[in-house]
């Protein structure tokens, strides 16, 4: 498997407080076991030779073999593994560095803990989330008119996103007239990222385009549900649709189609 960014495994979960953390999914005799079974002996934050030089292990290094091997063993998802390895390096620098007698060496720490974690809880680390696959849905839609001085109408849609995948995606949306053509894209930068089983609400509207109104839209509009596929790595033409909203514009109904 490779070795990746500030990644570790299970080695070293006996000595963290027992009962430290009661919610924690650790406390599965499955998941703790499942994490111990895929820890190896190499594991570290940044792995070995010039990479292990630029991510040095530090007091980071139980978090990153717990995380390392979080990754590996499939037990549990991206954005769980990414939270208890941010939770563990948080709890290295309090039991650490005083936060009392040593104020600015304990932050400087925790801000180097919410920098490994960003580097893992990104597009970067959900390439590497071993097995990881990618999906997303709308969940619903509501539809509404809002009224312009000018009498042209602008249509507004807004759908929940969901991520219904293991790993952090990243996605986008894209309101498409009765014709087909393109109306507006959200976000308008960037993307919607989102962990395993995270929602979001968009909005998509005809006031970004000029020429698109309530009335021009026609009898119905589409809205397309789009996400930043990792496992592709070209710089274009890695976003692919997931889901589609078909809908009638006098009922405000939609369903499902095929992206």
């Amino acid at each position: 498997m490779m070795r990746h960014l500030v990644l570790g495994s299970l080695a070293g979960l006996a000595t963290m407080p027992a009962g430290a953390d009661p919610a924690s999914p650790l406390d599965s005799p499955a998941v703790a076991a499942a994490l111990n079974a895929a820890s190896l002996p190499m594991d570290a934050c940044g792995g070995e030779d010039l990479l292990d030089v630029a991510v040095p292990d530090g007091i980071f290094l139980q978090a990153c073999k717990l995380h390392d091997s979080c990754y590996r063993s499939g037990a549990l998802d991206q954005g769980t593994c990414d939270t208890l390895f941010l939770d563990r390096m948080r709890e290295a620098c309090d039991a650490t560095f005083d936060p009392y007698e040593k104020p600015l060496i304990h932050a400087t720490c925790r801000v180097g803990a919410a920098i490994y974690y960003t580097a893992v809880n990104s597009r970067f680390g959900a390439m590497l989330y071993p097995g990881g696959h990618t999906g997303g849905e709308m969940l619903n839609s509501l539809q509404t008119r809002l009224a312009e001085p000018d009498g042209s109408d602008e249509l507004s849609v807004c759908t929940d996103v969901a991520n219904t995948s293991d790993r952090q995606l990243q996605y986008l949306l894209v309101l498409h007239d009765a014709k087909g053509h393109w109306v507006d894209t959200e976000p308008d930068l960037g993307k919607v990222v989102l962990n395993p089983g995270k929602t979001k609400k968009v909005c998509l509207d005809t006031d970004h385009a000029p020429w698109a109104s309530w009335d021009s839209v026609g009898p119905a509009y589409a809205v397309t549900l789009l996400v930043d596929d990792p496992d592709r790595l070209t710089p274009f033409g890695d976003l692919i649709p997931l889901d589609r909203l078909e809908c009638d514009k006098a009922s405000g109904e939609c369903r499902h189609a095929e992206p």
